[in-house]
């Protein structure tokens, strides 16, 4: 083997890898399931599912993962599709046999193997309904543009945009705050509101809908560079917050 034949691996602690090199979000060929590896994507639940269930943050790393796939190419977790078998030695599919399987199924739903795991595969319905749960809700994505380099003692613009990527709307936050460790938010959309972070009220946003907002930073740092910033709020707002959240950057660029 000249590299891991999976695209991804997710352990018990909720960990996710790349496995085979070339890029998560590219089409990657793999070497997971012969004679099946084109148009599909392998995902290594590292662990021994014979009869060891998944953990939770197991289940939840791989069905965040796999919601982020089928996204990306426009899948349903819940739909079929049609394969065709290249054949080989590790399939029961003679070469050009059309399979008609899950969009999410199991590696021995194409090939001669136990794997996932009889306690694993008992788990395929379970992880279908968290990623479709996934796809169904809001991703919230905070973008903070910073010039590229910030010298101490200036008052420098900054950019924040806040999008939903996802397919529902997002609830509105009652008050989003964003932190950045070099320095004081001075002014815009309720600077200052929490010991010199922005805070300020994001409202409904329809899946594809952006609010952006233009803010000042007081720099008490020249140390680094900067750049575009992207972080993900999952779900979007956590309701256990009561409809707050937040960003908080602190680096040395």
């Amino acid at each position: 083997w000249c590299d891991i034949g999976y695209n991804a691996l997710v352990d018990r602690y909720g960990q996710i890898f790349e496995g085979a090199a070339g890029g998560l979000d590219r089409a990657v060929i793999g070497a997971h399931a012969g004679g099946f590896n084109t148009n599909t994507v392998g995902v290594a639940m590292m662990g021994d599912h014979t009869s060891v269930p998944p953990t939770e943050p197991e289940l939840d790393a791989l069905a965040r993962y796999l919601a982020w796939q089928f996204k990306l190419w426009g899948l349903d977790p819940h739909g079929g599709t049609q394969l065709t078998s290249g054949g080989g030695i590790y399939t029961g599919y003679p070469a050009g046999t059309v399979v008609s399987v899950p969009q999410l199924m199991g590696h021995r739903d194409v090939d001669l193997t136990a794997c996932p795991g009889n306690v694993g595969y008992a788990y395929l319905a379970n992880i279908r309904d968290r990623v479709a749960g996934y796809l169904a809700s809001a991703d919230l994505a905070v973008t903070v543009n910073i010039p590229s380099f910030l010298p101490a003692g200036q008052n420098i613009p900054i950019s924040v945009r806040v999008a939903n990527n996802g397919l529902a709307s997002a609830p509105p936050s009652d008050t989003t705050f964003l932190s950045l460790g070099i320095g004081t938010i001075t002014d815009g959309a309720g600077a200052g509101g929490c010991g010199g972070c922005a805070a300020f009220h994001t409202p409904t946003l329809a899946a594809g809908q952006s609010v952006v907002y233009d803010l000042h930073l007081q720099t008490v740092s020249g140390s680094g560079i900067g750049g575009t910033f992207v972080f993900t709020v999952p779900g979007g707002p956590d309701p256990n917050l009561g409809n707050n959240w937040g960003v908080t950057l602190h680096s040395t660029w």
